[in-house]
């Protein structure tokens, strides 16, 4: 029994192959075989395209299009209106609808569907739901639900619920824990079921089982089995 061929069109040339065709260090590889080899910047255009001087072409499943060297596999889904660009892997189980972009080296993989969101640098979403969300830098999405929300820098959300406008940025990590319309920076924890609404934190704040709501953090604080509310408690 035979594997489909799969295709790849590289400068005009068309590249075809009875299993996995990649282009790995410059050059072509089918199933583990070097095909040809390709000047150092093959992956370049000659005129602008939706991933800068990037090649493009059209992805089967749903008719976005991808960077030459994007390694988006074939049962993902991306939507027509959507751009897959740079070096950025996206796996089989994924579906990226509406005008969503990714670039850079971003990894989306699991049951993860990205909507209507842009995502750069370094990202990972795993297992995740993003809607009119931005992601950059290095920061991470695992088993989670994102929003109408940022998430910059290196920070982490893990079977989280981030929604309404908020903002994670440094090295935070929300952990089992919701954040609602607020901005957390610097080297913050939220976990163990823990709602942030409406509030700021900033520093290396630590909340555990905490419930804030309009409140403002900062500094290194433990904020564990306590409840701040309407902006009565300000440190």
């Amino acid at each position: 029994q035979g594997f489909a061929l799969d295709k790849i069109t590289i400068n005009g040339k068309k590249y075809s192959c009875k299993g996995e065709i990649s282009v790995e260090n410059n050059t072509v590889v089918c199933a583990g075989t070097a095909l040809q080899s390709l000047p150092e910047k093959w992956w370049m255009s000659e005129t602008e395209t939706v991933c800068g001087n990037e090649q493009v072409i059209q992805h089967e499943k749903g008719g976005g299009m991808k960077s030459v060297r994007a390694n988006v596999q074939k049962g993902a889904f991306l939507d027509k209106e959507s751009v897959v660009c740079g070096t950025s892997t996206i796996k089989s189980a994924v579906k990226i609808k509406g005008a969503s972009k990714v670039s850079g080296d971003v990894r989306v993989l699991g049951n993860s569907e990205i909507i209507d969101s842009i995502l750069s640098g370094v990202s990972e979403v795993h297992s995740s739901t993003l809607s009119n969300v931005k992601m950059m830098g290095a920061s991470t999405a695992r088993a989670s639900r994102v929003n109408d929300s940022t998430l910059l820098g290196a920070s982490k959300v893990v079977q989280g619920k981030i929604s309404d406008q908020s903002t994670l940025s440094g090295s935070v990590e929300v952990n089992n824990s919701e954040i609602i319309g607020s901005t957390v920076s610097g080297a913050s924890l939220i976990n163990n079921n823990s709602i942030v609404k409406n509030s700021t934190l900033s520093g290396a704040i630590n909340v555990r089982h905490g419930k804030l709501d309009g409140c403002l953090l900062t500094g290194v604080r433990q904020f564990i089995n306590q409840t701040c509310e309407q902006d009565r408690d300000k440190y």
